[in-house]
C-alpha cells in the first residue's frame, strides 16, 4: 500500500511538472507571440485605412495631415512590434515565415511609399498612381 502511495505521488509530481512546463510555454512564448501579431495586424489595418483615405482627401486639408501622421505612426508601431515578435520567435516554422513575411513587406512598403509620396506631392501622376493600386 505504501509503495502505491509513493508511486502515485511520483506520477502526480511528474504530471504537475509537465503541466507547468506547458503553461510556461504558453504564457511566456506563444501568447506574447500571438498578442504581437494581433497588434501588428491592427496597426497595418489602420495604416491601410489612412493610406486609402489619403487618396480622397485634399492635400491641403488638416485631415490629410492627420492621415499622414496616422500612417507614419502605425507604420512605426508595426515595425517596432515586428522586431519584438522576431526576438521572441524561436520555432523553425516561425523563422521560415518571418523570412517570407519580410520579403512581402519590403515589396509592399515600396509601393505604399510611392503612393503616399505621390499624394503628398499632389501631382497628376501621383493621383493616377494611387488609383492604380487602389
Amino acid at each position: 500500500m505504501g509503495f502505491m502511495l509513493i508511486l502515485l505521488e511520483v506520477l502526480g509530481l511528474v504530471s504537475i511538472n509537465k503541466v507547468e512546463g506547458n503553461l510556461n510555454d504558453i504564457f511566456e512564448k506563444r501568447l506574447p507571440s500571438v498578442s504581437r501579431l494581433i497588434q501588428i495586424d491592427r496597426d497595418l489595418s489602420q495604416l491601410l485605412v489612412a493610406e486609402r483615405s489619403m487618396i480622397f482627401a485634399s492635400v491641403k486639408s488638416e485631415l490629410f495631415k492627420q492621415l499622414v501622421n496616422k500612417y507614419e505612426q502605425n507604420l512605426f508601431d508595426a515595425e517596432k512590434r515586428w522586431d519584438e515578435f522576431k526576438k521572441i520567435s524561436k520555432e523553425p516554422v516561425q523563422l521560415e515565415l518571418i523570412d517570407k513575411y519580410e520579403q512581402a513587406k519590403d515589396e509592399w512598403k515600396t509601393i505604399s511609399k510611392k503612393i503616399v509620396d505621390g499624394r503628398k506631392k499632389d501631382t497628376r501622376s501621383g493621383r493616377r498612381l494611387s488609383w492604380i493600386f487602389l
